[in-house]
């Protein structure tokens, strides 16, 4: 389902990003979520980040395990 998000862009971000749109007949919105498209593929294919991915998962998964404490398998909460 889509969501709707605020931005605080520059007068010059705005600027830029509705000359672009007009020029590619595109949407603003359509723009941007290409934008951030190409930016999480680019993600996806940086080593540095993938490490730092990994890391932050393993740590939520730890922190979620103490969260949850022990589970003894009875079913009582």
């Amino acid at each position: 389902m889509p969501k709707t998000l605020t931005l605080r862009l520059s007068d010059e971000q705005v600027a830029d990003v509705e000359l672009i749109a007009r020029i590619k007949n595109r949407s603003v919105s359509a723009l941007i979520r290409l934008a951030l498209d190409h930016y999480t593929d680019a993600c996806r294919n940086d080593p540095d980040f993938q490490h730092r991915l990994d890391a932050t998962w393993h740590a939520q998964q730890r922190a979620t395990a103490r969260l949850a404490g022990p589970q003894d398998g009875s079913g009582d909460d």
